[in-house]
């Protein structure tokens, strides 16, 4: 497996660590969520179609997985299985059945729509995507996932999945240490067959979109999601893109030829933000969407 070794870490104004920290706890319980469900009635017919992005591969199958375009109108309480993570700053929740999400308790309704590579997706929590392209075969499918003990009172849950269609394997380890209010996290992916297939990962992470919500990115162009339009960074037509605000619809914003290890989001009402970290000479990719 190579490393690929993005971190994603939710920066928080925290007090500085006490000398004496108590180590990470771990813990499984539930949680009830108000959902509209799309399991029970999945087309066992394999899906060969045309992309809706032909920019990544020109068509795709989900085979063999069902496709889940069935979805539901009527909102049920549903319970999850859950693993927890928590020291004194951070207490993190982990949905196994919901592709191995980390959750947010902000999120208090769970309705797909039809996004996802097989139909069905949701948004919310920090979602790890691997596979042929899009929101992966797996993005609201149970996945598996287990606790792990470093020995140093950090601790982890291990999230992972081996692919049906082309046997990608990957896993995600989220790691919390003691005294410490951020998360960390890395990637592994593999491709055990020797043949070159179609693949990618990203992390999709839900942020509060509020009028003192600022992108921080360190480029000067950035491009829309086919790459056709290039805008200037930060300022363009006398007003500064950066902020959230300054879009009245749904837009893409991905750097180009970015220099930098890092990028981001800030609330300055809030005083918090999360900062996504990752060698850019291994992964040059750089994407917010403003929604």
């Amino acid at each position: 497996m190579r490393p690929l070794l993005p971190a994603l870490l939710p920066v928080v104004a925290a007090p500085a660590a006490r000398a004496q920290t108590e180590p990470v706890r771990t813990s499984a319980g539930e949680i009830t969520i108000s959902t509209y469900p799309w399991w029970g009635h999945d087309d066992i017919n394999p899906s060969f179609r045309r992309t809706s992005a032909p920019m990544y591969a020109p068509a795709t199958t989900t085979y063999p997985y069902p496709t889940q375009d069935t979805l539901s109108r009527t909102k049920v309480d549903h319970t999850y299985q859950t693993m927890v993570l928590e020291n004194e700053y951070l207490k993190v929740t982990v949905i196994p059945e919901l592709s191995g999400h980390v959750h947010q308790v902000l999120d208090k309704v769970i309705k797909p729509s039809l996004i996802g590579l097989r139909g069905a997706w949701s948004s919310g929590g920090i979602e790890f995507n691997t596979g042929p392209q899009d929101h992966t075969v797996t993005c609201l499918s149970p996945v598996e996932a287990e606790f792990i003990d470093f020995g140093d009172g950090s601790k982890a849950i291990a999230i992972g999945n081996v692919e049906q269609v082309y046997h990608t394997q990957w896993v995600a380890i989220v790691r919390l240490r003691p005294g410490c209010a951020a998360l960390e996290e890395r990637i592994r992916i593999c491709n055990p067959t020797g043949d070159r297939h179609i693949c990618y990962f990203w992390n999709c992470v839900a942020v509060p979109n509020s009028p003192a919500s600022q992108l921080i990115y360190p480029m000067t162009l950035g491009t829309d999601h086919a790459g056709t339009k290039f805008t200037p960074w930060p300022i363009y037509e006398g007003r500064d893109i950066s902020w959230l605000k300054s879009y009245d619809e749904p837009t893409s914003i991905f750097s180009y030829r970015c220099d930098q290890d890092f990028y981001g989001w800030y609330d300055h009402a809030a005083d918090r933000g999360v900062l996504a970290h990752a060698n850019h000479l291994e992964l040059c990719g750089k994407k917010s969407v403003s929604v």
